[in-house]
């Protein structure tokens, strides 16, 4: 179950590092891959890519942890730009290269 999971991480990290507007999470050998995050540059931005990706058949989540916000404002600005994208040992290969393919198209 871990092996897919890192897998499908290096399959994201692979195909989407090339893009310049995505922020991508550190890759490191020994992470275990519960979810694959992506962050964008704003709230807004984030949404529409979300809304994008629902609408074409991807199952991805946002980041919806109810920080206390004056207390930890970075936390909640970091949740409100990022996406979990789908990471599940479940997924095959076509389906991780068709979120890969449609957030490629996005921008």
């Amino acid at each position: 179950m871990l092996v897919r999971r890192k897998e499908i991480a290096e399959m994201y990290q692979e195909g989407l590092t090339d893009l310049s507007w995505l922020k991508l999470p550190p890759h490191t050998d020994g992470r275990v891959w519960q979810d694959y995050i992506i962050q964008l540059g704003s709230t807004e931005y984030r949404n529409e890519l979300f809304d994008y990706l629902m609408a074409n058949g991807c199952e991805v989540m946002k980041n919806n942890y109810p920080f206390p916000v004056p207390k930890l404002p970075l936390a909640q600005k970091y949740e409100d730009n990022t996406l979990r994208l789908p990471c599940n040992e479940n997924i095959t290969n076509k389906e991780v290269k068709d979120v890969i393919k449609l957030i490629k198209q996005f921008k």
